[in-house]
């Protein structure tokens, strides 16, 4: 599927039906979460795009897997401030290649692991606590944050083809899709669990 700033998704914390049965909230109540995407980024659209665009992310001080044209990044902020996995700068970006992002707070590391052949593994660790913004925040596909009232520079938009993402907490899958089952406004959430990514245009919400 194709990712553009005109084809942004989102999970809500909330399912408005009570229809999740591991909403997607919450992500600094864990001890660890992982994001695992399959991607194909538009190396000259994210030229564009000052900071590099953000395949999967979690808003407020934006946390989650940055891709530029040339490097990828994992991010997140505490309240002593943001911590950035150094640039991983893969063999080969104009391919499908898998990225594995795991945030662990009880163990206060970052870590994408290594993509064989592609890159080797990359691991930081930090120390605060996850900001207040994490609490109430969205998580995105697309970009860091949708909104209009953040600037247009910083909702990094990630331009490429997802051809698979998974969302774990604590080990539990909560978020499976190919993106082979969606609609014009929903991608369908294969692991059991409600958690439907939907499509964001603001006037809508």
């Amino acid at each position: 599927m194709r990712l553009d700033k005109d084809n942004v998704y989102f999970l809500p914390p909330d399912n408005k039906n009570g229809l999740s049965t591991s909403p997607p909230n919450r992500f600094d109540l864990c001890d660890k979460f992982e994001f695992i995407v399959e991607v194909k980024p538009d190396l000259e659209k994210l030229k564009e795009e000052k900071f590099g665009g953000y395949v999967v992310g979690i808003n407020g001080k934006h946390l989650g897997i940055q891709i530029k044209d040339v490097f990828v990044d994992g991010t997140i902020w505490t309240d002593t401030g943001e911590k950035k996995l150094k640039h991983i700068y893969p063999k080969y970006m104009h391919n499908t290649f898998k990225i594995h992002f795991v945030c662990n707070l009880k163990e206060k590391y970052l870590l994408i692991k290594e993509n064989k052949g592609l890159f080797k593994e990359r691991k930081i660790n930090f120390d605060g606590e996850m900001l207040e913004d994490y609490k109430i925040a969205y998580l995105w596909v697309g970009c860091g944050y949708g909104f209009s009232e953040c600037p247009e520079e910083y909702r990094q938009y990630y331009t490429g083809d997802i051809s698979y993402l998974e969302i774990k907490k604590d080990n539990k899958t909560i978020f499976l899709s190919n993106f082979k089952k969606r609609t014009d406004f929903k991608v369908y959430d294969e692991s059991g669990c409600g958690n439907h990514l939907l499509k964001f245009q603001e006037d809508w919400y």
